[in-house]
C-alpha cells in the first residue's frame, strides 16, 4: 500500500512600493478553491500586503508563512502547512 505524501506548494508576490522599492512576499500556500481556509488565507494575504504599502520604510522581503504563524490559530495554520513525514527513509 502507497502512502500519500502531502507537499504544500507555496509561491513568491513582487510588488512596487510606493517608495519605488521592490517588496517579495514569500512563501505564499497555494491551496484549492475548495479548501475550507482558502479564502481566509486570500483575505490574510491583503489585509498584510495593505499593512505593509502602509509602513514608511518596509524590508525588502517579508515571510508569509512567518506572519501566519502569529495572527491564525495554531490548528488552522497547522492545516495550511501540514505535511506528512517519510517513515525510514522510504
Amino acid at each position: 500500500m502507497k502512502k500519500r505524501i502531502d507537499i504544500v506548494i507555496t509561491k513568491s508576490f513582487y510588488f512596487t512600493h510606493s517608495t519605488g522599492d521592490c517588496i517579495k512576499i514569500f512563501e505564499i500556500p497555494v491551496l484549492q478553491a475548495q479548501h475550507p481556509l482558502s479564502f481566509l488565507i486570500q483575505s490574510r494575504l491583503q489585509s498584510f500586503i495593505a499593512k505593509i504599502q502602509k509602513q514608511k520604510h518596509p524590508r525588502f522581503s517579508y515571510s508569509f508563512r512567518e506572519y501566519l504563524q502569529n495572527c491564525l490559530k495554531w490548528n488552522d495554520y497547522l492545516n495550511v502547512y501540514k505535511t506528512n513525514t517519510l517513515e525510514k527513509n522510504a
